[in-house]
Order: C-alpha cells, then structure tokens, then sequence
C-alpha cells in the first residue's frame, strides 16, 4: 500500500475456503502458506496473506539472470499532485493498478504479457485534503473479484475479467475517513481498515470482514470507544498461514483517549473479529502508532512469528500465540512509515527478515533474535514495500528506480530505472520472471528474455 504518517504516511493470496476445525469446531480461513503467493501470481499486498513479500514460485529471475532483466513495456496512467501509492497486482495474466488522477478513470486491468488495456473504470474521487493521492491502497484478487480502495471513501468490489462494479462498501466514518488500507482476501471474506486521512481529524479505527462476493458487512471491530476516534487501521491487515489469526496494527491517539488498543498490535478471531490479544507500544501524543503492516514468519525452531516496524523506530518480534505476552526480541532500525518489511524463508537458518528502516537503510535479521545475518546497507529512501524472489531482494526507492541486492550478501547488483522515472510510493510485484512497479505516472514492466 501506502505511505502514511500525521504530517506524511505512504502507502496487499489466493482466495482459501472456509474449513471446520476439527478441533472445537470452529470457522476457521484456509489461506496459503506464508511463504507467497502461487507461481507468477502477487494477488495483494505483500503479495499473499501472510504478506511476506516473498514470491515462493518464482524461479526466471535469480541471481544468474540480474544482469538480463530489462524493459518490457511501460505505459502511462496519470498521476495527480502525489506520486502513486499502491503496488500492482498480478493474477491470472492481468496487472491491476490505481491512479492518483484527480478525475476521470482511476483503476486500470492491463495485459501483463504486453501491457495493453484491458480496461479502465473510476473509483472515485473527492478526499482533496489527502494530498491528491486518490487511490492509495493495493487491490486484492480473489480468482474473478478483486477487492480494491476507491477514492471516494469506499471500498469496492469488482469483475476482474471485466472491470464491473459488483458492490461498492462506504466506509462512512466520518468526512476524513480514507481508503488507505489495502484489502486482505482470505476465505471468501474482504478483509479492511478503517482510518483517517491525516488524522484530520482522527476517525474511529476499525477492521471490518466483508463477503468477497456480494460486499456485505459480515462482522466489524472498533479499537476505541464509540464518539472517540483514534486507533485506525491505515496498514493492512494480515492472517496467519493456519487462517486463525488475524492481525493489525492500529494507530493514532490524537483525539485524547488513550486505550489498550491505541498502538496496538493487535490479534482477533478472524471470524468474530473478537479481540484475543493485544501488545501496545510507542508514547502517547508523538505520532509513535505503528509504521507498518505485520507480516509473518517464522525461525530456525519453527516458532510461528508476527512482527513489524513502530514508529518510534523499532521492530517487534512476537510469537504469535502469546503478542499478550509483549514482544520476544526487538531491533532498533529507525522508521519510514507505511514500508513494510519482507521475509525469505529460504535464506539463513530459519529464513532472514529484512526490514527498511530510516535514512534508506536495509536490515537483514535472524528471525530467532534480531541478529545481523549481513552488515545494513544504504541504498535510497524506500517506500512501499520490499520484496523478495528467488535470491533476490528488490527495494523501491522514491525516485522511481529499483535497486536489486542479492538477499544472502546484501551485494547491490542493480539499479532499475525506468524511462519517464518519476516519485513514487509504490512497492514491487513479481510474477513470472518480470517485475511490475509505479514510478511517477508510468507503470513499469520489467523481466528477463
């Protein structure tokens, strides 16, 4: 998604199946592994439910191959006066992308073979104060639907194959609410966030689940009491690989009340949405909510992980069944709001976690305790997202460029820039040897031969 913070915050599989647990004979989501998405596909953000920015099935571009990745097809979607903030999707051979235009068609399907438009369609405009973002949030694609933030204050269900509007869901939450927080698709349900724009003022956070299919309010939470605002949800929620869990973090705590769930890093019943457990962090009154969305990981002892970077420039590490507990490891790395840190599960004894912190520094870390697995390197400022394929480490940087480092090293490889190169807020999808990014008003395909 997303870049966010109260003076700047930048801006998400495959659909599971609902399953009863043998166990108590609970609803639980089915989801896939935490490790990504299926082959070629990056469906949302982060590029599966468990948003680890790890293609798992990605075998074209690899270390071998860096030096042969190059332009594909590259086509121009408008941008208003904010760069672009969401990352593409990839799923079933189409790339779907939003737009900051401040009017017209600003959510677009295109042939990711080619790049030619499949078809466009407007999701609203109208949060001017929002800086001209438009749309900030990542679609999420569930086989024919895709799930996507509009521009109006609304959450919008579509025809993938067509771009047809199927339901539209208004957050009303109040006249600066705003659609940052990019979808979770997972068992026949739409996961969202609510939030404000800016915190101007503050709305009263909440996830709600929607029915993917139809758009119907199937459950909501609220994290603060009702008339008080704070504690929005402008990262994205995520779910755990058993489809147990769901998981956010919520934010601000600017409208004078200050309670458990404010800062919180938060574990619910994905089905309820009942409240299980919850860990806060940061000091009230700073802006110190949390920075990213959580992803999940896990460690050489198999320990089930969830973790993300808080705004007072510190990455949690919790175990997933005890975030009450508080956190079981934590590592200063400094902050950029809304990028969210990746996980490769195949580098290092138990995978590594790389975290983008502040000052455009790249941490690689043990998942088991924080531990350096290389030296943090300094690339650019980074937004978005980083993401990971194959022995690769692929870190958007504001300017429109990618740099490509090899993830067991830290060995910068390449830089990608693009023609037209332009700001940019946007994360990196990989699917199918080819890399899909936004930079200024371009969406950019990258691959190898």
């Amino acid at each position: 998604m997303h870049q966010r913070s109260r003076r700047a915050r930048t801006g998400v599989g495959a659909l599971g199946a609902l399953a009863l647990s043998a166990a108590g004979c609970n609803q639980v989501v089915e989801v896939l592994p935490t490790a990504g998405a299926a082959a070629s596909e990056w469906p949302m953000y982060g590029g599966g439910p468990g948003r680890s920015g790890f293609s798992a099935g990605e075998t074209k571009l690899g270390v071998a191959s860096v030096e042969s990745i190059a332009p594909r097809w590259q086509v121009d979607i408008g941008m208003g006066s904010w760069p672009p903030a969401g990352t593409p999707s990839v799923s079933a051979g189409r790339v779907f992308v939003g737009s900051s235009v401040p009017e017209g068609d600003n959510f677009f399907a295109f042939d990711a073979a080619n790049g030619h438009r499949l078809w466009s369609t407007n999701l609203g405009h109208g949060v001017v104060t929002a800086g001209g973002i438009s749309i900030a949030a990542t679609p999420a694609v569930a086989a024919s639907l895709l799930v996507a933030g509009g521009g109006d204050q609304a959450y919008y269900g579509l025809q993938a194959e067509t771009g047809a509007v199927l339901w539209r869901h208004a957050m009303d939450a109040g006249a600066s609410a705003f659609a940052w927080s990019s979808p979770l698709v997972a068992g026949g349900r739409a996961y969202i966030g609510i939030a404000s724009e800016f915190d101007n003022p503050s709305v009263r956070g909440e996830v709600r689940a929607l029915d993917v299919a139809t758009g119907a309010l199937l459950a909501r939470q609220a994290f603060v009491p009702e008339g008080v605002g704070g504690a929005g949800v402008w990262n994205s929620p995520t779910i755990s690989p058993d489809g147990r869990t769901l998981l956010v973090a919520t934010g601000e705590d600017f409208e004078g009340y200050d309670g458990p769930y404010n800062r919180a890093l938060v574990a619910l019943d994905p089905t309820t949405l009942e409240i299980r457990q919850a860990d806060k962090q940061g000091v009230p009154n700073e802006d110190q909510d949390w920075g990213s969305t959580p992803i999940v990981f896990h460690d050489r002892s198999a320990r089930v992980l969830v973790g993300a970077v808080h705004k007072n420039g510190v990455f949690y590490a919790y175990a997933l069944d005890t975030i009450g507990a508080g956190p079981i490891w934590q590592r200063t790395t400094g902050v950029t709001p809304g990028l969210m840190p990746a996980y490769d599960p195949n580098v290092g004894d138990g995978g590594t976690v790389f975290v983008g912190g502040q000052n455009a520094v790249v941490y690689a870390l043990d998942p088991a305790n924080g531990a350096d697995r290389w030296a943090p390197i300094t690339l650019e400022t980074m937004h978005g997202g980083l993401s990971l394929a194959n022995g690769l480490l692929f870190a958007p940087a504001a300017s429109g460029r990618v740099f490509v480092v090899e993830s067991a090293s830290g060995r910068v490889l390449r830089a990608l820039v693009p023609a037209n190169a332009g700001p940019s807020f946007s994360g990196v999808a990989v699917a199918g040897g080819t890399l899909y990014w936004l930079s200024g008003s371009t969406l950019n395909a990258w691959g190898v031969p």
